[in-house]
């Protein structure tokens, strides 16, 4: 489904829309959903859900930039060392 006109794009290059949708749905948000279960929030204020959302995009590209890979791992640790999460949130990202 598109606002595009039918002949907007070739076949190829509706293919590749689609492609990178599903990458941008593979890479973000099914983290989010299997580390944090995003998708079963039942928040009922919007504000709320966009400032969780805010919150959890900031943290996966902090935990990305740092170099973990298991993120359930790593939210479950911190979850447990609220000092450890801590000292994360406050130390310097890894120079490249």
């Amino acid at each position: 489904m598109s606002s595009l006109e039918r002949g907007a794009l070739t076949p190829r290059q509706w293919l590749a829309r689609c492609r990178g949708h599903w990458r941008v749905e593979s890479a973000n948000h099914c983290r989010r959903d299997v580390t944090w279960r995003e998708d079963q929030e039942l928040g009922r204020h919007a504000r709320r859900a966009c400032n969780l959302a805010l919150l959890r995009s900031a943290l996966l590209g902090a935990l990305l930039r740092a170099g973990s890979i298991n993120l359930s791992a790593r939210t479950q640790l911190y979850s447990s060392r609220p000092a450890a999460a801590l000292r994360f949130l406050l130390s310097r990202p890894p120079s490249s």
